[in-house]
């Protein structure tokens, strides 16, 4: 579960003690004073099954001149959030609850009159008729945190760049339904400290949709998407990010190349609940010192690693997989040690009268088909995943930073190398020996 910390600050108006409006019991609202942990008053107003814009305004009325922290509406049906209905509240904290909204203003602005006051939006598991149309908000100055999750929010455009002059710290954009975000979504906000995407149908990211300067960005929540592969580049430029929530995706390995830049300065890395295979590929990161780390990666595969912590294997453990296990991965090539088996001929009958006939036929010279050395580089199991498929007669053995692929025709080894070819693979062919057919 994604733990998210939301740190309110409370503007407390020195010399006023808060209070609070006296509801009739047409309103549906009560209202209650609470005291923040350094003893001051705030005061909060919560309204229930609201099915008016008049019914808002008239709550909001007898509310004006009071410190009102924090505005709930639960259970309530509007068409709209009048735009001025809020001139003259003090209000910082507006929470929607499972209700039903078509837009969050009837004009070009939304909650005019808390342009320096409103610090956090929350829309939580409301079914909102209209396009989400961010331009509403942009009025809102000193807006710290937009939360819309459990909604129906299915993507996020380029629009909401129309807020990127406000130090927006942290979007929460969990449980919703969306499925792509635009390639520049949150480039702008380079004052985001945290964002959460968490539980929704995202299958692709790319590192623009990040902010370009993320130096403030510490808390990245992406669990429970449909996220296959990352891009080598996604955490680059990630300087201060701390947690990282990747649980319930299907990944199947965790890339050096990926996750390097920021392995170091995590402190919290979630990873289990995906198809992670505990292959030579993750051997890396069972060689970091991770013990200041709070670190949950499960195993997936292969079975007999199923369920096992990563921080409990040992990077002698961890084999690469072709469809056969390469024992010899990690070794360097033995020497070959090949004996002739003599086995009995049933024909040989037929040549008896002929036995001490001297037979001078020359031998038809054997055919040696060159090795293909491809240098290792950090998806080269992928590679020899494809070829073991593709030619599963050919070898491979681990020798001096390379595989040696042994192809078992000619036309096998024009076929493996334009494959290397095409995949832009670094490789190259050892000659065979000589062989020279008068001796």
């Amino acid at each position: 579960m994604f733990l998210y910390f939301t740190i309110l600050v409370f503007s407390i108006v020195i010399g006023i003690e808060s209070q609070c409006p006296k509801f009739n019991l047409s309103h549906s609202c009560s209202c209650h004073t609470l005291k923040d942990k350094a003893g001051e008053k705030f005061s909060t107003i919560s309204c229930h099954e609201l099915n008016s814009e008049d019914d808002l305004k008239r709550v909001l009325a007898i509310s004006k001149k009071l410190v009102i922290f924090e505005l709930e509406l639960i259970d309530c049906s509007l068409r709209y959030l009048p735009h001025d209905a809020f001139v003259d509240t003090t209000i910082e904290v507006l929470s929607i609850r499972n209700s039903s909204i078509r837009s969050l203003s009837d004009s070009n602005v939304a909650f005019e009159g808390l342009d320096n006051q409103l610090h956090l939006i929350e829309i939580i598991n409301c079914s909102y008729t209209g396009d989400w149309d961010w331009t509403h908000l942009a009025n809102l100055n000193h807006l710290m945190e937009i939360h819309v999750s459990e909604s129906e929010l299915i993507d996020i455009t380029e629009g909401i760049s129309t807020l990127k002059h406000i130090d927006i710290e942290a979007f929460i954009f969990h449980k919703n339904k969306i499925q792509v975000l635009a390639d520049n979504v949150f480039a702008p906000f380079s004052n985001l400290e945290r964002l959460a995407l968490d539980n929704n149908y995202i299958s692709q990211l790319k590192r623009s949709m990040f902010p370009t300067s993320a130096k403030k960005l510490k808390i990245l929540g992406l669990s429970y998407n449909e996220l296959q592969d990352l891009p080598e580049d996604l955490f680059t430029n990630m300087p201060a990010l701390q947690s990282l929530y990747l649980t319930g995706n299907p990944l199947s390995t965790i890339s050096e190349a990926v996750f390097r830049p920021i392995w170091k300065k995590l402190n919290l890395f979630l990873f289990y609940d995906t198809q992670l295979s505990c292959d030579c590929r993750i051997a890396w990161l069972t060689k970091e010192d991770n013990s200041k780390k709070y670190m949950h990666a499960e195993c997936s595969s292969p079975l007999n690693f199923k369920g096992k912590l990563l921080e409990n294997l040992h990077p002698d453990d961890l084999w690469c997989y072709i469809g056969r296990c390469l024992s010899t991965l990690f070794q360097t090539e033995p020497e070959e040690n090949v004996k002739n088996i003599q086995t009995q001929n049933s024909f040989g009958v037929l040549n008896s009268e002929n036995v001490d006939v001297e037979d001078v036929t020359p031998a038809a010279p054997k055919i040696i088909v060159r090795p293909i050395m491809m240098k290792l580089f950090p998806e080269y199991n992928l590679i020899l995943q494809e070829l073991h498929r593709t030619y599963p007669s050919a070898t491979n053995t681990h020798t001096a930073g390379y595989i040696k692929i042994q192809p078992d025709s000619k036309d096998q080894h024009q076929e493996i190398t334009d494959y290397l070819i095409r995949k832009k693979v670094q490789h190259y062919v050892t000659d065979p020996p000589r062989i020279d057919l008068l001796n």
